[in-house]
């Protein structure tokens, strides 16, 4: 037998349609659910940009972070052998590789400056993407017999003015147990390379002040052993591994003291930022979404005044006033519900219309826009927060319904 919906829910629904006496409640309705699915739609927009940028900026930092890296807890360098053997074991797992990271000092004709430095393998550059980010010269980290070639960011080229085919030497302090006091220059190992790239990913923190050299040369740099590494790369085997499953494979595998960690962990700072500042505004468009859906405080006051006579007729029908108050929340709900499917199926069609044709164009005071990494606003719909939109104009409904009956109840 077919489940039949609550006698209140269906007098609610057919006072929803109905022609009402006054035209001022039917004004009144029809403004109440214009503003839930303006502030709905708002709503669902704001957050589908904030989507869009973690989605880029995720894709920026792909290009030098592993979708998966491996780092010892303590952040110290060790040694990777025996790991990578248990890591390329896993039928998850593609290319894996050993990386150095380390902070320097650099120093060109034109300048000095603080850099850090990522030591890699040479078949790293055109893996990890990097080599599509290069706009100077050639995607080229290599050990050669008469120099060694590196890649620095556009960050680190224009603040000490170096090009390709420009030497850039690299100073790091000896280790502790080298110290020479009386020498303060024999308590530094330097070493030269010649730029091959200058690489530039949009991503401030990428581009600030990076080098990239061979793993080899910083290993020599830094007096470390032939098989240290600070972080292990880890690439899927083929794009239907999910970034969960090889997460999930990675750590299995991993002895105690080390993490695995996805882009956006490697790069916490920058998403969390990001995350905040999206559910900030969330919090704040959240206050519109609530004072439009209090509006419909109005709607059912009016409609109590309207359907007395129905009412008088119900309770003497034998409906108790409990019943009654219920059609009332009910028809809140259906009013906002419908408010908020209206705004959220608009809201879905504009960002959809935006990710397709790009209509809403970045720009900024003075810049070219040519200049400007991505033209348009980056946006990207997410089911979470339709169900956090369509939650918050749930639950807003029913306390605005529940004190609209409050307010109305002596017109039972």
């Amino acid at each position: 037998m077919k489940p039949r919906l609550p006698l209140e829910l269906r007098i609610a629904w057919r006072y929803l349609f109905s022609k009402k006496r006054h035209a001022a409640v039917n004004l009144i309705s029809s403004i109440s659910v214009a503003g839930v699915a303006v502030a709905s739609a708002v709503v669902v927009i704001a957050l589908s940009v904030f989507n869009g940028f973690l989605q880029l900026a995720e894709s920026r930092f792909s290009h030098l972070s592993a979708p998966v890296e491996i780092q010892a807890s303590d952040s110290r360098f060790f040694k990777a052998d025996s790991l990578l053997d248990a890591i390329n074991a896993i039928p998850e797992t593609g290319m894996v590789m050993p990386l150095l990271k380390s902070k320097a000092y650099a120093d060109a004709e034109e300048g000095q400056m603080a850099v850090e430095i990522l030591g890699t393998e040479p078949e790293w550059i055109t893996l990890s993407g990097a080599a599509n980010t290069i706009i100077d010269g050639t995607p080229i980290v290599a050990d050669t017999l008469g120099a060694t070639l590196g890649t620095i960011s556009v960050g680190t080229a224009m603040q000490i003015g170096v090009r390709p085919a420009d030497h850039l030497r690299l100073i790091v302090p000896r280790n502790r147990d080298r110290l020479n006091p009386g020498n303060i220059m024999g308590n530094f190992r330097t070493d030269s390379i010649i730029v091959a790239g200058v690489t530039r990913t949009g991503e401030d923190k990428l581009d600030a002040s990076l080098v990239i050299v061979p793993i080899s040369h910083l290993r020599r740099l830094l007096s470390a052993d032939s098989s240290a590494a600070s972080h292990i790369a880890v690439y899927p085997a083929d794009r239907n591994v999910s970034e969960r499953q090889l997460l999930s494979a990675v750590r299995n595998v991993l002895p105690e003291g080390f993490n695995a960690l996805t882009i956006a962990q490697q790069n916490s700072e920058s998403f969390k930022m990001i995350a905040i500042e999206k559910w900030v505004t969330f919090v704040l468009l959240a206050f519109i979404l609530i004072v439009a859906s209090f509006n419909i405080l109005s709607t059912l006051v009016m409609l109590m005044i309207e359907k007395q006579s129905n009412m008088r007729v119900l309770r003497s029908m034998g409906m108790s006033e409990r019943n009654i108050r219920n059609i009332f929340i009910w028809e809140g709900v259906l009013v906002s519900g419908a408010g908020c499917m209206a705004g959220a199926i608009a809201g879905i069609l504009l960002v959809g219309c935006q990710m397709q044709w790009g209509w809403v164009k970045l720009s900024a005071a003075g810049i070219d826009p040519a200049l400007l990494s991505i033209s348009t606003y980056p946006v990207a719909l997410s089911f979470e927060d339709l169900i956090a939109v369509l939650a918050l104009a749930s639950v807003t409904s029913f306390l605005a319904s529940f004190v609209a009956v409050i307010v109305g109840r002596k017109k039972f």
